[in-house]
């Protein structure tokens, strides 16, 4: 919320309860049953404060006892790592849709 109201994305009492609200309301962990046997890539960095590691570690936890396939889904946690992406990242994610997205799928990955 701080960083928020530094860049000016909110500077109301009132816009810090709507953005709340659409937070909690859109957390994937309220549609995690909907989500295995589709290919997932958790990327995170263990200092990041707008998605804290503790939460996606007990995400991931909830979820990969769900997965038939155990391939599709991987969590990745970089250290010393804050809210950002790397090129690790993208790498890393470019690599993971080419093998479960574009498969599963029958996507071409000449995009990527």
């Amino acid at each position: 919320i701080k960083l928020f109201r530094t860049i000016g994305v909110i500077s109301t009492d009132e816009d810090i309860v709507a953005i709340t609200n659409l937070a909690r309301k859109i957390q994937p962990i309220n549609y995690y049953e909907s989500i295995p046997e589709t290919p997932l890539l958790i990327q995170n960095g263990d200092k990041d404060q707008l998605i804290p590691i503790k939460e996606t570690i007990e995400f991931y936890n909830l979820l990969k006892p769900l997965y038939k396939n155990k391939e599709y889904i991987r969590m990745k946690i970089y250290p010393n790592m804050a809210h950002a992406v790397i090129p690790d990242m993208d790498n890393e994610a470019i690599e993971w849709f080419k093998k479960y997205i574009c498969i599963k799928w029958s996507v071409t990955a000449q995009w990527l």
